[in-house]
């Protein structure tokens, strides 16, 4: 019983550390994208990079972090996890308020 929880444990955290890497570098590829698709819809790319980089960062805090660091301060815990889950949610609304704005131009 005990090998299948670790076993379980490492898979949690490769799956989450996986996840959380590839919305990282994909918020970062598209940060920092300034030709093709991306360059024309410069309204977009900003607020759309910060959400899948904060998206990213949120599931390696939730899925990782927390099972590594059991000690950690728990306000500064839930300070950051708020943080990006805040950034993660505004940033699309962001991102669609600015494309109205720019089609109303």
């Amino acid at each position: 019983m005990r090998l299948t929880r670790q076993i379980g444990l490492w898979l949690r955290i490769t799956a989450g550390t996986a996840w959380a890497g590839a919305m990282c570098v994909a918020g970062l590829l598209v940060l920092a994208s300034s030709q093709g698709l991306l360059a024309h819809m410069a309204p977009l790319r900003w607020p759309l990079g910060a959400a899948l980089t904060a998206g990213g960062l949120f599931v390696f805090m939730v899925l990782v972090a927390d099972r590594w660091f059991h000690r950690a301060s728990k306000p500064m815990i839930w300070a950051a996890e708020l943080l990006c889950l805040a950034v993660f949610i505004v940033a699309p609304v962001v991102a669609l308020f600015s494309t109205f704005v720019a089609i109303g131009d």
